[in-house]
């Protein structure tokens, strides 16, 4: 199944522009766990990533230099 947000610059560029609106009454959020991330609107899964890939992503994001051991 394919992902609206590919990746986590999609998915913060959609949350700026308020493309995704969040309930106020909260529960939408990234879910974090040990073998994935992912983001549900209205009980549709729109993002999914390993957590080690969003790291990256995220890392390169701020513009923080890293590598892998």
């Amino acid at each position: 199944m394919e992902m609206k947000y590919k990746t986590l610059n999609e998915l913060k560029e959609a949350l700026d522009k308020g493309e995704i609106q969040l309930n106020p009454e909260g529960g939408d959020c990234l879910i974090v766990e040990s073998d994935s991330t992912y983001f549900y609107i209205d009980d549709e899964c729109v993002f999914r990533m390993h957590p080690s890939d969003l790291l990256e992503e995220a890392l390169d994001l701020l513009g923080i230099p890293w590598e892998t051991a």
